[in-house]
Order: structure tokens, then C-alpha cells, then sequence
């Protein structure tokens, strides 16, 4: 772990002698020594394209989280593999219009594999779904095997997708989120496929995931506890919760998501009361709603943005308290094709102090150099502060990747 102040150090001995926790070690930081910089030239990441998402996960199996581009662009995506703490790039797959990737070892083989949606044209065209599974033969080659197992979805509008467990077993289900609309007439519904022992996926229809859903985000969650994954997705602007009933289908739980709006979204314990408490973001407000148990009907926090784009959470400082970072779009929305009108940045920083939080400034990219994707937490180092990861290349706009990295200033 990186070293902290003396001062910061004693108190973190008294705290695991005397079992004072986190809140005891989140007390004793001043927050005038708190500082961000931006790491990724340190890091190996000083690189600049257009972007989608990102995936993190440990695809070489070395222990440390390697970061994986998808480019939203007709060429190869960017992978970048962490060499304890320092990016290498690769280039993966066949050149595609990928939007988002996810990552899970979907034939327990002890391999990473990766599945991704593909767009079809502004559904006019089709558009294959990839399913990379890892060659047992040689580390790092990935073979796309989407045929053989029954998930292309060639004619889906490919958006959002994640892995999850949906039955129970020890293989991982998936499902595909789709823009339902497209230009020839035909539906393009959200998908749901069950793995059948990591040797294909089975389709399930009539699944309780209406067709017309539109997901702007897409989080899954073991939300009441049963040990399968429930959805939680930002259908346009509105947030839905889908409830897993016993791996056979999905129910809407109104409760949980009436009145509340957003297009990103996290769910985070955030007051170490053992229950995930639910972030919002729209484009003018971010808003933190306490787990009331069957909703989320108090809002205990808000902040507004000009024209905020995605929100992550991730503990910064080591203190056992998850902080939240938000970042800007920086151009005009409905404006990206074929150029897009910038505006000034302001990204910040939520240190948590519950029962609130307090706002650092963050360093943002040149003004007119990109737009805000997307941010993601990633620990680079496993020192268990987090960093986080921002994509600036939305749109037609090729930006430069960030990593952001919270410390503290030295002589204090």
C-alpha cells in the first residue's frame, strides 16, 4: 500500500489494536492533503480513440486486473494487460462495431472469456454478437465461438450486457440488452440465455424482461438476498428493478423503482448498514437514496452537473468508506454526428463523509479534446485504494484515456 502520513499511520495502528475501523481512519484525514492526478502516461495507458466501455478483469491470470477497450469503431479493440501495475497493449478480434464487452470463465475451464455486443447498423443490417473463449492451448488467444453457441443475435441492436447467475449453477448465464428499435420494422428485444454446463446457451423467451425495454444501463445484483442475480436497468430515463424468480423468470418490482429517474446508475453500500444503497445519474442530478428495505424512497444526498455522463464508486483513500466519481459529457447532447459542439468539464470527485460527501476537483481533459464515456474503478496495484479509469472518447470524438489517482500531499 502506498505510504501514508506518520500521523495517518499511528492511527491506523490504534484502530486495528483497539478494533476503532474504518470510521476512526477516515476521521484522522485532513481533507486539504487529499490530491488527484492522472496516472495513465505513468502507466502505459497514454492513449487516444473513440471508445464505447470498458471490461476489467484478470484475463491472463497474473492477479492483477488488466482493462479491455471496446471502440465502437470498425478496428480492433485495445487490450491492455497489467504487468503488476503497468499497461502492455494488445490488439484483439476482428475489426467490428462492437459496443460493450463482459468477462466471466464461461466453460469452468479456469480461462476469462469475453462476449460482446455488436451493433446492426441502426438496425437496417445484422450485426453477430462475438463470444471469445479463450484458447487453453495459448494464454491470450481468444476464439469467437458465438455460432456454436447459439448467442450472435445477429439481428439484435447490441447495447449493455453482463454475465450472471440466473439459476443458481456453477456456469455463467448472460444476458444481452438491446436498443429495441429498428430502422427496417422488426423488434430487437433484450435477450436472456441459460447456459447449458458451458456447452452452449438455450434462449429463454417469455422471460419477464418486456420487449420494448431500452437499457441505457445495466447492473446485476443479488438485490434480496437469495444468492441469484436480480436486474436492475435505466430503460431510457427510468430506473427498473427485474426480480429473479427461483432461475424460472424475471418479475418488475414496482416498488423498488417507482419515481425514481436516471441513465447510470450504482448500487453501494455507502453507510456500512449491510444494505446496498442506490446512485442515481441523470444529465443535471446525481442522487443518493437510502436502502429503505422494500424502496428507495429517501434521497439523502444530491449534487447537480451541466451535463453529467456516468458515475462509478470505488474507496479512494483505504478507508473502508466507498467515495463516488462523476464525470461531464463536455459536449453538446443530440450534436455528436458529424461533430460534436464541446463545452468545458467539470469531473469531480465525492469523498464520502457520511452522512455526506465532499466534492474534489478532478484534472479533465484539454477542452474540445474528447467527450466523457464512461468511468470504472480498478485497483491497478493491489494496494486496495482504488483507481479510476475514464473513457473520453464518446461520439465521433477520439479522446485520451485518464486514470485517475487519489493521494496525499508529502511533508504534511
Amino acid at each position: 500500500m502506498r505510504a501514508r502520513t506518520s500521523i495517518q499511520a499511528v492511527f491506523l495502528i490504534l484502530a486495528a489494536e483497539f478494533g476503532l475501523g474504518s470510521a476512526l481512519t477516515h476521521a484522522t484525514t485532513s481533507l486539504s492533503e487529499i490530491q488527484v492526478e492522472d496516472i495513465a502516461k505513468s502507466v502505459g495507458l497514454e492513449y487516444s480513440t473513440q471508445t464505447w466501455s470498458a471490461d476489467i478483469d484478470d484475463y491472463d491470470n497474473n492477479g492483477f486486473p488488466d482493462i479491455l477497450i471496446t471502440r465502437h469503431a470498425p478496428v480492433q479493440e485495445y487490450m491492455f494487460f497489467n504487468k503488476e501495475g503497468r499497461f502492455e497493449l494488445s490488439l484483439l478480434f476482428r475489426p467490428a462495431d462492437r459496443h460493450d464487452c463482459t468477462s466471466a470463465d464461461v466453460n469452468a475451464d479456469g480461462l476469462v472469456d469475453i462476449y460482446c455486443t455488436v451493433g446492426a447498423e441502426r438496425g437496417s443490417g445484422a450485426g453477430k454478437n462475438n463470444l471469445y473463449l479463450q484458447s487453453d492451448l495459448k494464454q491470450g488467444e481468444f476464439i469467437d465461438r458465438a455460432y456454436e453457441y447459439a448467442v450472435q443475435d445477429s439481428l439484435g441492436r447490441g447495447r449493455w450486457t453482463s454475465f450472471l447467475n440466473i439459476n443458481g449453477d456453477e456456469f455463467p448465464d448472460l444476458f444481452v440488452g438491446n436498443d429495441p428499435n429498428r430502422s427496417d420494422g422488426t423488434l430487437s428485444p433484450s435477450r436472456i440465455f441459460v447456459n447449458e454446463r458451458g456447452k452452449r446457451f438455450t434462449e429463454k423467451t417469455n422471460f419477464g424482461i418486456y420487449a420494448t425495454v431500452n437499457p441505457f444501463c445495466l447492473i446485476t445484483v443479488d438485490l434480496d438476498g437469495n444468492g441469484l442475480d436480480d436486474l436492475l436497468i435505466c430503460d431510457a430515463f427510468n430506473i427498473r428493478f427485474f426480480m429473479n424468480q427461483d432461475g424460472k423468470s424475471f418479475r418488475e418490482d414496482i416498488a423498488w423503482g417507482k419515481g425514481i429517474s436516471g441513465f447510470r446508475a450504482a448500487m453501494v453500500d455507502l453507510n456500512s448498514d449491510a444494505k446496498l444503497d442506490l446512485v442515481t445519474l441523470s444529465p443535471r442530478k446525481l442522487e443518493v437514496r437510502l436502502n429503505q428495505e422494500t424502496d428507495w424512497s429517501e434521497v439523502v444526498y444530491s449534487k447537480t452537473f451541466s451535463n453529467a455522463a456516468d458515475v462509478a464508486y470505488g474507496d479512494v483513500n483505504g478507508d473502508g468508506a466507498p467515495d463516488l466519481m462523476v464525470i461531464e459529457r463536455g459536449c453538446a447532447p443530440n450534436q455528436e454526428a458529424p461533430f460534436e459542439v464541446f463545452f468545458p468539464r467539470n469531473d469531480v470527485l465525492l469523498l464520502n463523509q457520511w452522512p455526506s460527501f465532499h466534492p474534489i476537483a478532478t484534472p479533465t481533459i484539454p477542452h474540445g479534446s474528447g467527450c466523457g464515456r464512461q468511468v470504472l474503478p480498478i485497483d491497478i496495484d493491489l494496494d486496495d485504494e482504488t483507481e479510476f479509469l475514464i473513457l473520453n472518447g464518446r461520439g465521433n470524438s477520439d479522446g485520451p484515456l485518464q486514470l485517475l489517482r487519489t493521494h496525499y500531499k508529502t511533508g504534511v
